[in-house]
């Protein structure tokens, strides 16, 4: 089988809470041409 596109990728971002992580990864082009996009908090220490 072949997929034209990627089938899984992932991402670090850095944001102040949970809604700005939302807002950021709001206009990625997965999340445009509404595939999926999870958004999972990752604690510091």
């Amino acid at each position: 089988m072949r997929a034209d596109l990627p089938v899984a990728g992932f991402m670090l971002i850095e944001a102040d809470d949970l809604d700005q992580a939302v807002a950021m990864v709001a206009e990625t082009p997965c999340a445009v041409a509404h595939g999926v996009v999870e958004v999972w908090p990752l604690s510091r220490g």
